[in-house]
């Protein structure tokens, strides 16, 4: 992967922290700044589960019991979606720049593109993680797929968890 050689060798990139890697890929998304709100309010929402859990073992048995149980699932269920709606244009953010900085890697060190479809894709969109080249030889609309091709293509996914082992 000529990418990997590049930032990996010359330019010292392997010396820098998670924290200042996150900055050399994403330079204008703070997406550390966004991961630290989503740790706080993640931290917040499981010492309220705590103090809950306190509620409902003290309460007697009847409607304040009930009660108590009923509020902790609507709790429960809206926090969960709140951590949904954070993570995932975090993580949106975070493949989206991390795909469109090594295109610039590409571009600006004159490095060869590795060979597979995905050069047939339009220029604009070759480095978009939003778009694929599908089936029929056009390009679509779709995030998944997007990331998935672009990992393929740069021959990133054998270093990826195996999403039948989660």
């Amino acid at each position: 992967m000529c990418w990997e050689k590049y930032l990996y060798s010359s330019k010292g990139v392997d010396t820098l922290s998670d924290y200042d890697r996150a900055w050399f890929f994403c330079d204008h998304i703070n997406l550390i700044g966004q991961l630290d709100a989503i740790k706080s309010l993640l931290k917040n929402n499981s010492q309220e589960y705590k103090k809950l859990n306190k509620k409902i073992d003290d309460a007697n048995s009847g409607d304040d019991f009930a009660d108590l149980v009923e509020h902790s699932i609507y709790i429960l269920s809206a926090h969960s979606m709140a951590a949904v709606g954070m993570l995932a244009p975090f993580t949106e953010s975070l493949f989206y720049t991390s795909f469109k900085k090594i295109g610039e890697y590409y571009q600006n060190y004159d490095l060869s593109l590795p060979n597979g479809r995905r050069k047939k894709i339009e220029e604009n969109k070759m480095w978009d993680c939003h778009y694929y080249l599908n089936q029929n030889g056009k390009t679509s609309k779709g995030i998944t797929k997007g990331i998935l091709q672009l990992a393929d293509y740069l021959e990133m996914r054998s270093s990826w968890p195996d999403p039948n082992n989660l």
